[in-house]
């Protein structure tokens, strides 16, 4: 088991005050760029963008990084044993909705992939839903997942 920081504590305590009266908004705005269901949708005209901005192995890459991903998640899910903020019951690290993001941002917008791979880590943790270590490994896994297209590109 991987434990919870006390930097930890204290950083989701100060986004989860700071964001307080936002998370309807931050909600929504979270499900639109990393929400499962959003995603398993998307994934098609996500493939397509990458496809037609970038070619076609990097698009087969791509793909195969973004279906893989909540495989790999709920495997790392079980080897790490993390509570959740708000439920410590629940497996936490890493997070998927990071990966997610950090898979089709860092495809399709280059750098300013950072801006949403930013906001949804900190929307994870302002949900109580993710410790700051469980995002930043999130982006990482998704970086790992990505990197052969990325390569490729």
């Amino acid at each position: 088991m991987i434990p919870v920081f006390a930097w930890e504590r204290a950083l989701q305590g100060r986004v989860a005050r700071a964001s307080a009266r936002l998370v309807g908004l931050i909600r929504a705005v979270n499900i639109a760029l990393a929400g499962e269901e959003v995603m398993t949708t998307a994934a098609p005209g996500l493939a397509l963008a990458v496809l037609l901005t970038a070619g076609p192995s990097v698009a087969v890459l791509f793909l195969a990084a973004f279906l893989s991903a909540r495989h790999v998640e709920a495997w790392a899910k079980g080897l790490a044993h993390r509570g959740r903020p708000r439920d410590e019951a629940e497996n936490g690290l890493p997070s998927g909705d990071c990966a997610i993001v950090t898979i089709w941002a860092s495809a399709l917008l280059g750098w300013w992939a950072v801006l949403p791979i930013a906001f949804v880590m900190w929307a994870r943790m302002a949900l109580g839903a993710h410790w700051p270590l469980d995002t930043v490994i999130g982006v990482v896994m998704g970086l790992a997942l990505i990197a052969p297209a990325l390569v490729m590109r």
